[in-house]
């Protein structure tokens, strides 16, 4: 499941950037202010998406470990820092 939470490393750290730049997480959403595109999960490739600027997620579609993964990434903004949740599902692979 390492590459599942790697792959999110880009944009998590462009969410950090937007947040910081624009002061909030509505506007950091996948392919607009500098956040990467999203890209669709298939056979050896993991997808990933940002929604609503809120909600970095990574999927892989042939994990050898239980078949199916996600790994979501929730930021939080306050003082000017941003601060991250994670969850999987299955959660036994957080």
């Amino acid at each position: 499941f390492t590459e599942i939470t790697n792959a999110s490393a880009a944009a998590k750290s462009a969410v950090e950037v937007c947040a910081q730049v624009t002061g909030a997480l509505t506007t950091c959403d996948g392919g607009a202010a500098g956040i990467p595109a999203d890209i669709t999960a298939a056979a050896g490739i993991v997808g990933l998406g940002t929604v609503d600027g809120v909600i970095v997620t990574t999927k892989a579609t042939d994990s050898s470990i239980t078949g199916t993964g996600t790994f979501t990434l929730t930021p939080t903004v306050a003082s000017g820092k941003v601060t991250w949740a994670a969850a999987c599902v299955p959660a036994t692979l957080c």
